[in-house]
Protein backbone atom coordinates (compact mmCIF):
# COMPACT_ATOMS: atom_id res chain seq x y z
CA UNK A 1 0.00 0.00 0.00
CA UNK A 2 2.81 2.52 0.89
CA UNK A 3 4.61 1.92 -2.42
CA UNK A 4 1.41 2.25 -4.15
CA UNK A 5 0.29 5.45 -2.56
CA UNK A 6 4.39 6.46 -2.71
CA UNK A 7 4.08 5.46 -6.57
CA UNK A 8 -0.06 7.66 -7.11
CA UNK A 9 2.19 10.65 -6.57
CA UNK A 10 4.72 10.39 -8.22
CA UNK A 11 2.86 9.66 -10.99
CA UNK A 12 0.53 12.29 -10.23
CA UNK A 13 3.31 14.57 -10.18
CA UNK A 14 5.18 13.56 -13.21
CA UNK A 15 1.74 14.27 -14.86
CA UNK A 16 1.35 17.91 -13.45
CA UNK A 17 4.50 18.77 -14.57
CA UNK A 18 3.71 17.59 -17.94
CA UNK A 19 1.14 19.32 -18.12
CA UNK A 20 2.57 22.58 -17.14
CA UNK A 21 4.95 21.96 -19.35
CA UNK A 22 3.01 21.33 -22.92
CA UNK A 23 1.02 24.74 -21.80
CA UNK A 24 4.13 26.82 -20.91
CA UNK A 25 5.42 25.46 -24.25
CA UNK A 26 1.92 26.00 -25.68
CA UNK A 27 1.76 29.51 -24.41
CA UNK A 28 5.40 30.36 -25.81
CA UNK A 29 4.48 29.23 -29.20
CA UNK A 30 1.13 31.57 -29.49
CA UNK A 31 3.38 33.96 -27.95
CA UNK A 32 6.10 33.62 -30.63
CA UNK A 33 3.35 32.91 -33.78
CA UNK A 34 1.59 36.44 -32.46
CA UNK A 35 4.97 38.40 -32.00
CA UNK A 36 5.61 36.96 -36.09
CA UNK A 37 2.45 37.42 -37.14
CA UNK A 38 2.40 41.30 -36.10
CA UNK A 39 6.18 41.49 -37.71
CA UNK A 40 5.34 40.06 -40.78
CA UNK A 41 2.09 42.39 -41.27
CA UNK A 42 4.35 45.35 -40.57
CA UNK A 43 6.55 44.51 -42.94
CA UNK A 44 3.91 43.86 -45.47
CA UNK A 45 2.24 47.71 -44.50
CA UNK A 46 6.08 48.81 -45.18
CA UNK A 47 6.08 47.43 -48.85
CA UNK A 48 1.99 48.35 -49.67
CA UNK A 49 2.76 52.00 -48.07
CA UNK A 50 6.06 52.38 -50.79
CA UNK A 51 3.98 51.07 -53.64
CA UNK A 52 1.46 53.91 -52.72
CA UNK A 53 3.68 56.68 -52.52
CA UNK A 54 5.00 55.82 -55.94
CA UNK A 55 1.75 55.26 -57.50
CA UNK A 56 0.84 58.61 -55.75
CA UNK A 57 3.80 60.51 -57.25
CA UNK A 58 3.23 59.04 -60.79
CA UNK A 59 -0.47 60.15 -60.65
CA UNK A 60 0.91 63.93 -59.39
CA UNK A 61 2.96 64.12 -62.15
CA UNK A 62 0.40 62.48 -64.76
CA UNK A 63 -2.39 65.05 -63.85
CA UNK A 64 0.18 67.84 -64.33
CA UNK A 65 1.24 66.70 -67.69
CA UNK A 66 -2.14 66.15 -68.96
CA UNK A 67 -3.01 70.00 -67.19
CA UNK A 68 -0.26 71.38 -69.68
CA UNK A 69 -1.03 69.52 -72.65
CA UNK A 70 -4.76 70.65 -72.55
CA UNK A 71 -4.25 74.28 -71.25
CA UNK A 72 -3.97 75.73 -74.77
CA UNK A 73 -3.09 78.88 -72.99
CA UNK A 74 0.58 77.67 -71.82
CA UNK A 75 2.98 77.97 -74.03
CA UNK A 76 4.91 75.73 -76.07
CA UNK A 77 7.70 75.66 -74.17
CA UNK A 78 6.30 75.20 -70.75
CA UNK A 79 4.68 71.96 -71.91
CA UNK A 80 8.04 70.38 -73.55
CA UNK A 81 9.36 71.21 -70.29
CA UNK A 82 6.67 69.49 -68.11
CA UNK A 83 6.34 66.24 -70.65
CA UNK A 84 10.73 66.32 -70.21
CA UNK A 85 10.61 66.79 -66.38
CA UNK A 86 7.92 63.67 -66.34
CA UNK A 87 9.76 61.62 -69.00
CA UNK A 88 12.85 61.82 -66.33
CA UNK A 89 10.74 61.07 -63.69
CA UNK A 90 9.85 57.91 -64.79
CA UNK A 91 12.98 56.85 -66.28
CA UNK A 92 14.22 57.10 -62.66
CA UNK A 93 10.76 54.81 -61.76
CA UNK A 94 12.07 52.02 -64.34
CA UNK A 95 15.45 51.98 -63.15
CA UNK A 96 14.72 51.12 -59.35
CA UNK A 97 13.90 47.20 -58.15
CA UNK A 98 10.48 46.30 -57.81
CA UNK A 99 9.75 43.44 -55.41
CA UNK A 100 6.36 42.25 -54.30
CA UNK A 101 7.08 40.72 -50.76
CA UNK A 102 5.01 37.32 -50.15
CA UNK A 103 5.53 36.38 -46.45
CA UNK A 104 4.15 32.51 -45.43
CA UNK A 105 3.82 31.61 -41.97
CA UNK A 106 4.38 28.28 -41.45
CA UNK A 107 4.07 25.47 -37.87
CA UNK A 108 4.83 22.19 -37.80
CA UNK A 109 3.91 20.06 -34.50
CA UNK A 110 7.22 17.95 -33.27
CA UNK A 111 8.08 14.53 -33.83
CA UNK A 112 8.48 14.70 -30.18
CA UNK A 113 4.93 15.98 -29.31
CA UNK A 114 3.70 13.44 -31.73
CA UNK A 115 5.73 10.85 -29.39
CA UNK A 116 3.69 11.84 -26.41
CA UNK A 117 0.56 11.90 -27.62
CA UNK A 118 0.97 8.18 -29.11
CA UNK A 119 2.62 6.85 -25.55
CA UNK A 120 1.15 3.56 -24.61
CA UNK A 121 1.22 4.38 -21.11
CA UNK A 122 2.84 7.18 -18.47
CA UNK A 123 4.66 4.07 -16.56
CA UNK A 124 6.02 0.53 -16.72
CA UNK A 125 4.32 -1.04 -13.48
CA UNK A 126 5.26 -4.38 -12.48
CA UNK A 127 5.86 -6.59 -9.40
CA UNK A 128 8.85 -8.69 -8.93
CA UNK A 129 8.90 -11.29 -6.53
CA UNK A 130 11.69 -12.31 -4.15
CA UNK A 131 11.56 -15.19 -1.84
CA UNK A 132 14.27 -15.08 1.31
CA UNK A 133 14.33 -16.73 4.38
CA UNK A 134 14.27 -14.82 7.09
CA UNK A 135 16.14 -15.31 10.25
CA UNK A 136 14.01 -13.25 12.76
CA UNK A 137 15.66 -13.78 16.59
CA UNK A 138 13.93 -15.97 18.61
CA UNK A 139 14.95 -16.22 22.11
CA UNK A 140 17.11 -19.01 22.74
CA UNK A 141 15.59 -22.21 25.23
CA UNK A 142 17.26 -23.94 27.73
CA UNK A 143 16.19 -26.91 25.77
CA UNK A 144 17.38 -28.89 28.92
CA UNK A 145 15.50 -26.81 32.11
CA UNK A 146 12.73 -25.78 29.76
CA UNK A 147 9.02 -26.50 30.33
CA UNK A 148 7.00 -28.59 28.03
CA UNK A 149 3.68 -27.11 28.22
CA UNK A 150 0.78 -28.98 26.04
CA UNK A 151 -1.07 -26.29 24.28
CA UNK A 152 -3.65 -28.33 22.56
CA UNK A 153 -4.79 -31.99 21.28
CA UNK A 154 -6.46 -33.79 18.91
CA UNK A 155 -7.20 -36.85 16.96
CA UNK A 156 -8.96 -37.04 13.43
CA UNK A 157 -10.76 -40.42 12.96
CA UNK A 158 -9.23 -42.98 10.61
CA UNK A 159 -6.60 -40.88 9.88
CA UNK A 160 -2.75 -42.83 9.57
CA UNK A 161 -1.17 -39.33 9.72
CA UNK A 162 3.02 -39.92 8.68
CA UNK A 163 4.04 -35.85 7.85
CA UNK A 164 2.76 -32.41 8.24
CA UNK A 165 3.80 -28.64 8.50
CA UNK A 166 2.67 -25.11 9.93
CA UNK A 167 1.69 -22.87 7.48
CA UNK A 168 2.43 -19.49 7.95
CA UNK A 169 -1.10 -18.86 9.04
CA UNK A 170 -0.58 -20.75 11.66
CA UNK A 171 -2.79 -23.86 10.89
CA UNK A 172 -1.19 -27.88 10.44
CA UNK A 173 -1.43 -29.36 6.75
CA UNK A 174 -1.31 -33.12 7.11
CA UNK A 175 -0.64 -36.08 5.32
CA UNK A 176 -2.86 -38.91 5.97
CA UNK A 177 -1.72 -41.98 4.69
CA UNK A 178 -4.77 -44.23 5.11
CA UNK A 179 -7.08 -41.55 3.88
CA UNK A 180 -5.36 -40.82 0.70
CA UNK A 181 -5.88 -37.13 1.37
CA UNK A 182 -3.92 -34.23 2.93
CA UNK A 183 -5.92 -32.05 5.42
CA UNK A 184 -6.17 -28.18 6.47
CA UNK A 185 -6.54 -27.52 10.19
CA UNK A 186 -6.43 -25.20 12.96
CA UNK A 187 -4.31 -25.87 16.26
CA UNK A 188 -7.95 -27.40 17.89
CA UNK A 189 -8.37 -30.12 14.96
CA UNK A 190 -11.26 -28.10 12.88
CA UNK A 191 -10.70 -29.24 9.45
CA UNK A 192 -11.00 -26.39 7.48
CA UNK A 193 -10.31 -27.56 3.87
CA UNK A 194 -9.37 -31.56 2.39
CA UNK A 195 -7.09 -32.34 -0.58
CA UNK A 196 -8.09 -35.94 -2.18
CA UNK A 197 -5.37 -37.45 -3.61
CA UNK A 198 -5.42 -40.37 -6.22
CA UNK A 199 -2.29 -42.26 -3.83
CA UNK A 200 -1.12 -42.18 -0.11
CA UNK A 201 0.97 -39.18 0.75
CA UNK A 202 3.48 -39.44 3.18
CA UNK A 203 5.58 -36.70 4.41
CA UNK A 204 5.27 -33.05 4.22
CA UNK A 205 7.17 -29.78 3.63
CA UNK A 206 7.32 -26.24 2.28
CA UNK A 207 9.26 -23.60 1.36
CA UNK A 208 7.90 -20.34 0.26
CA UNK A 209 4.83 -20.77 -1.72
CA UNK A 210 4.70 -24.07 -3.01
CA UNK A 211 3.95 -27.69 -0.67
CA UNK A 212 6.18 -30.74 -1.39
CA UNK A 213 3.92 -34.27 -0.52
CA UNK A 214 5.80 -37.55 -1.44
CA UNK A 215 3.66 -40.16 -2.52
CA UNK A 216 6.13 -43.35 -1.75
CA UNK A 217 3.95 -45.91 -4.23
CA UNK A 218 4.50 -44.02 -7.46
CA UNK A 219 7.58 -42.48 -6.56
CA UNK A 220 6.13 -38.78 -7.17
CA UNK A 221 6.15 -35.67 -5.46
CA UNK A 222 3.28 -33.46 -5.38
CA UNK A 223 3.69 -29.61 -5.79
CA UNK A 224 0.81 -28.16 -4.29
CA UNK A 225 -0.25 -24.29 -3.77
CA UNK A 226 -0.04 -23.04 -0.27
CA UNK A 227 -2.91 -20.71 -0.92
CA UNK A 228 -5.06 -22.21 -3.42
CA UNK A 229 -4.36 -25.42 -1.64
CA UNK A 230 -4.95 -26.75 -5.31
CA UNK A 231 -2.25 -29.26 -7.17
CA UNK A 232 0.27 -27.54 -9.03
CA UNK A 233 2.18 -30.71 -10.19
CA UNK A 234 3.44 -33.96 -10.20
CA UNK A 235 7.40 -34.54 -10.11
CA UNK A 236 8.80 -37.64 -11.02
CA UNK A 237 10.98 -38.30 -8.09
CA UNK A 238 12.54 -41.74 -9.69
CA UNK A 239 12.71 -43.11 -6.22
CA UNK A 240 10.14 -44.59 -3.51
CA UNK A 241 9.76 -40.88 -2.08
CA UNK A 242 9.14 -40.82 1.92
CA UNK A 243 10.52 -38.00 4.25
CA UNK A 244 11.71 -35.11 2.15
CA UNK A 245 13.34 -31.46 3.39
CA UNK A 246 14.23 -29.03 1.22
CA UNK A 247 16.95 -26.11 1.48
CA UNK A 248 17.34 -23.28 -0.82
CA UNK A 249 17.86 -25.08 -4.05
CA UNK A 250 18.84 -28.36 -2.66
CA UNK A 251 16.29 -30.83 -1.79
CA UNK A 252 16.83 -34.08 -0.31
CA UNK A 253 14.11 -37.25 0.14
CA UNK A 254 14.89 -40.06 2.27
CA UNK A 255 13.91 -43.62 0.62
CA UNK A 256 14.39 -47.40 2.08
CA UNK A 257 17.97 -47.34 1.28
CA UNK A 258 19.53 -44.41 0.43
CA UNK A 259 18.95 -40.20 0.96
CA UNK A 260 18.41 -38.75 -3.07
CA UNK A 261 19.87 -35.54 -3.43
CA UNK A 262 18.59 -32.92 -6.57
CA UNK A 263 21.02 -30.33 -6.34
CA UNK A 264 18.62 -27.69 -9.04
CA UNK A 265 14.99 -28.74 -8.77
CA UNK A 266 13.69 -32.48 -9.59
CA UNK A 267 15.64 -33.46 -12.67
CA UNK A 268 16.15 -36.89 -12.25
CA UNK A 269 19.17 -37.22 -14.35
CA UNK A 270 20.57 -34.64 -11.75
CA UNK A 271 19.87 -36.73 -9.15
CA UNK A 272 22.55 -38.11 -6.79
CA UNK A 273 22.78 -40.96 -4.18
CA UNK A 274 24.42 -40.24 -0.88
CA UNK A 275 25.01 -43.84 0.66
CA UNK A 276 24.36 -43.43 4.28
CA UNK A 277 24.54 -47.17 5.53
CA UNK A 278 21.21 -46.85 6.72
CA UNK A 279 17.56 -47.93 5.93
CA UNK A 280 14.12 -47.12 6.18
CA UNK A 281 14.80 -43.45 6.17
CA UNK A 282 11.50 -42.12 7.57
CA UNK A 283 13.32 -38.58 8.60
CA UNK A 284 15.66 -36.68 6.87
CA UNK A 285 16.04 -33.18 7.27
CA UNK A 286 18.74 -30.05 6.57
CA UNK A 287 19.78 -27.91 9.19
CA UNK A 288 20.69 -24.36 8.94
CA UNK A 289 24.39 -25.21 7.91
CA UNK A 290 22.91 -27.24 4.96
CA UNK A 291 23.70 -30.49 6.69
CA UNK A 292 22.10 -33.47 6.37
CA UNK A 293 20.59 -35.47 9.56
CA UNK A 294 18.63 -38.96 8.91
CA UNK A 295 17.52 -41.33 10.38
CA UNK A 296 17.23 -45.08 10.52
CA UNK A 297 13.94 -46.82 11.99
CA UNK A 298 15.12 -49.90 11.86
CA UNK A 299 18.25 -49.74 12.52
CA UNK A 300 17.56 -47.48 16.02
CA UNK A 301 20.27 -44.80 14.63
CA UNK A 302 20.54 -41.18 13.51
CA UNK A 303 23.34 -39.72 11.17
CA UNK A 304 24.83 -36.05 10.43
CA UNK A 305 26.66 -35.64 7.08
CA UNK A 306 27.44 -33.15 4.65
CA UNK A 307 26.16 -33.16 1.17
CA UNK A 308 29.14 -34.90 -0.09
CA UNK A 309 28.60 -37.94 2.31
CA UNK A 310 31.17 -37.51 5.07
CA UNK A 311 29.96 -38.47 8.66
CA UNK A 312 30.03 -35.85 11.02
CA UNK A 313 28.49 -37.49 13.70
CA UNK A 314 26.41 -40.77 14.24
CA UNK A 315 23.46 -41.07 17.33
CA UNK A 316 22.06 -44.06 19.31
CA UNK A 317 20.92 -44.79 22.89
CA UNK A 318 19.10 -47.47 24.31
CA UNK A 319 16.17 -45.23 25.10
CA UNK A 320 15.91 -44.58 21.47
CA UNK A 321 13.95 -46.86 19.84
CA UNK A 322 12.75 -46.90 16.05
CA UNK A 323 13.43 -43.15 15.07
CA UNK A 324 10.77 -41.92 13.08
CA UNK A 325 10.75 -38.64 12.17
CA UNK A 326 13.49 -35.23 12.85
CA UNK A 327 13.63 -31.99 12.58
CA UNK A 328 15.69 -28.71 13.39
CA UNK A 329 15.50 -25.40 15.51
CA UNK A 330 16.69 -22.51 14.30
CA UNK A 331 19.93 -23.04 15.76
CA UNK A 332 20.70 -26.32 14.58
CA UNK A 333 19.62 -27.95 17.32
CA UNK A 334 18.36 -31.64 16.89
CA UNK A 335 15.05 -33.36 17.59
CA UNK A 336 14.44 -37.04 17.20
CA UNK A 337 11.09 -38.96 17.57
CA UNK A 338 11.52 -42.38 19.62
CA UNK A 339 8.19 -44.47 17.69
CA UNK A 340 8.58 -47.55 20.20
CA UNK A 341 10.19 -45.76 22.79
CA UNK A 342 7.85 -43.13 23.20
CA UNK A 343 9.81 -40.12 23.36
CA UNK A 344 11.23 -37.05 21.94
CA UNK A 345 15.68 -37.04 21.89
CA UNK A 346 16.73 -33.56 21.87
CA UNK A 347 20.56 -33.18 20.87
CA UNK A 348 22.92 -30.11 20.25
CA UNK A 349 23.83 -29.38 16.67
CA UNK A 350 27.35 -31.64 17.71
CA UNK A 351 25.40 -34.54 18.60
CA UNK A 352 25.62 -34.00 22.23
CA UNK A 353 22.30 -34.95 23.92
CA UNK A 354 20.53 -32.36 26.20
CA UNK A 355 17.00 -33.89 26.87
CA UNK A 356 14.41 -36.75 26.67
CA UNK A 357 10.95 -36.07 26.77
CA UNK A 358 9.25 -38.32 27.53
CA UNK A 359 5.21 -39.84 27.50
CA UNK A 360 4.87 -38.95 23.53
CA UNK A 361 2.60 -42.22 21.88
CA UNK A 362 4.52 -43.29 19.04
CA UNK A 363 5.25 -40.38 17.39
CA UNK A 364 5.95 -40.24 13.28
CA UNK A 365 6.59 -36.91 12.77
CA UNK A 366 7.64 -33.46 14.40
CA UNK A 367 7.66 -30.00 13.03
CA UNK A 368 8.32 -26.22 14.60
CA UNK A 369 6.59 -23.26 13.69
CA UNK A 370 8.91 -20.52 11.96
CA UNK A 371 10.33 -18.15 14.65
CA UNK A 372 8.61 -19.90 17.40
CA UNK A 373 9.55 -22.58 19.89
CA UNK A 374 5.88 -24.02 19.16
CA UNK A 375 6.13 -27.59 17.29
CA UNK A 376 3.46 -30.27 17.09
CA UNK A 377 3.98 -33.92 16.84
CA UNK A 378 1.49 -36.68 15.51
CA UNK A 379 1.27 -40.51 14.72
CA UNK A 380 -0.09 -43.15 13.00
CA UNK A 381 -3.66 -42.94 14.75
CA UNK A 382 -4.40 -39.52 14.06
CA UNK A 383 -3.53 -38.11 17.33
CA UNK A 384 -1.91 -34.67 17.40
CA UNK A 385 -0.55 -32.98 19.69
CA UNK A 386 1.13 -28.84 20.14
CA UNK A 387 3.52 -27.99 22.60
CA UNK A 388 5.60 -25.23 23.06
CA UNK A 389 9.15 -25.03 25.36
CA UNK A 390 9.22 -22.26 28.31
CA UNK A 391 11.56 -21.18 30.54
CA UNK A 392 11.32 -22.59 33.91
Amino acid sequence: DDIADTFTKELSDVTTNIIQAVKKLEEEHLNELSKLSKESKSKLQKSVDSFEERLLYLKYWRELLSKNLSNETASETKRVLSYLKLKNIHENLQKLKYTKLDICIKTEVLDDVKKLIELPCLADVSAEENLDQVDLNVENIDYIHANVIKVSEFTIQGADIRGGIFLSSGNLFLADLSGKRCILCDTNGFILQEVKLQEAPWDVFTEGVEILVTIPNNKTILKIDSTLLEIIDFVPGGCSCYSIATSGNTTVIGTSNSVEIFDEGFDVKKRRTLSTGLGSMYGVVIDNENNLICSSFHKHVVKKLNLRGNVLFTYNHEKLKNPYGVNTDSEGNIFINGFISNNIHILSRDGKLLRIVEGVTNPTYIKFQNATNRFFVGNHKGSVTVFEFKES
